[in-house]
């Protein structure tokens, strides 16, 4: 930050005035760099598709997250056809999902 403040100072004048003092700038920048950092970081988490491909990858290396859910899911189904209660499309889209990885995995209770 000290090297910031200086180069800063050194090329941009009027922030002399905004920044009196090495101490005012690092306030400053504190409180108003670590909200801004939190939500730059938020906004990006979710626009891009890197989280989503990290949970992914991290379900099909774990078969305790995959097989369990593939199988209660399957009993939910069930469950809902036998008391004829209509079943979203989401929920059914979900089902496949987990049917196909859980065929993919070796591992089954």
């Amino acid at each position: 930050m000290m090297i910031a403040y200086y180069l800063m100072m050194e090329r941009i004048p009027i922030l002399r005035a905004i920044f009196p003092s090495f101490l005012a700038f690092i306030l400053l920048l504190s409180l108003g760099l670590a909200p801004a950092s939190i939500a730059l970081g938020y906004f990006h988490a979710r626009r891009s598709t890197a989280m989503a491909m990290d949970s992914y990858v991290a379900a099909r290396a774990n078969p305790l997250l995959i097989v369990p859910n593939a199988i209660s899911m399957r009993q939910s189904l069930r469950l809902y056809q036998h008391l004829n209660i209509p079943v979203d499309p989401e929920f059914l889209r979900l089902i496949a999902f987990y049917e196909k990885e859980e065929q993919k995995q070796s591992w089954r209770p």
